[in-house]
């Protein structure tokens, strides 16, 4: 039988651990002045919960940066 449209809707919000439809595979703690880099194919998320105060103030508030680069 079909299965109804909620059932494999994508929960709303940040992905926190894994649930029905992810399975977390890693996690890289925030801190400063950290760089990230990763194959831009791969699923990610950025862990930040539910009640987390962000600023869109750029002194206050999350900063990030992406950048894409191609291989020749």
């Amino acid at each position: 039988h079909a299965r109804r449209e909620s059932e494999h809707a994508p929960p709303k919000g940040y992905v926190q651990g894994s649930n029905d439809c992810y399975e977390q595979i890693g996690l890289i703690e925030a801190k400063l002045d950290r760089v990230v880099i990763y194959c831009a194919g791969l699923l990610h998320s950025g862990v930040i919960p539910p009640n987390a105060e962000l600023s869109a103030d750029p002194a206050r508030g999350r900063l990030t940066a992406n950048f894409f680069i191609a291989g020749a």
